[in-house]
């Protein structure tokens, strides 16, 4: 099942296919808030200030008051996006009760084939790495 997909930092090399699948979550109504609301000419007008944009959260140091450091990852298969997920460093009393710490999303293309649960697998040992023993899904 889905052997060769991996889990990565978002990159530059990955950018058609991610702003095609942003186009499918925003045609399909069913994404994360932040890729619902996410502006495609922008994005595509200059991609590597979007990903910057999303590793600013991985430096608390860097972060506004209330935020916590997290991890933008992509889930990607024979040089094809899939999906995201982001996970949470630590929470705060907000995503205790909404966000947790991962939140993920596939694009709708490849609902349905396994890539949910994959995503969430390869999320979860990541979190282990950061020594998160316990992770919150909501």
């Amino acid at each position: 099942m889905h052997s060769s997909a991996v889990l990565i930092q978002p990159n530059s090399t990955y950018q058609k296919s991610f702003l095609e699948a942003v186009r499918e979550f925003q045609e399909d109504g069913n994404a994360l808030e932040d890729t619902q609301k996410l502006s495609l000419a922008d994005t595509e007008a200059d991609f590597e200030a979007y990903l910057h944009s999303r590793r600013k959260y991985e430096n608390p140091a860097l972060l506004e008051p209330g935020f916590v450091a997290q991890s933008d990852l992509w889930l990607v298969e024979n040089q094809e996006f899939i999906g995201r997920s982001k996970l949470r460093h630590a929470l705060n009393d907000h995503l205790r009760q909404r966000g947790g710490h991962i939140g993920y999303e596939i694009r709708p293309s490849k609902r349905r084939m396994g890539y949910g649960s994959l995503i969430l697998k390869l999320t979860l040992e990541r979190a282990c790495q950061l020594g998160i023993e316990r992770a919150l899904i909501t």
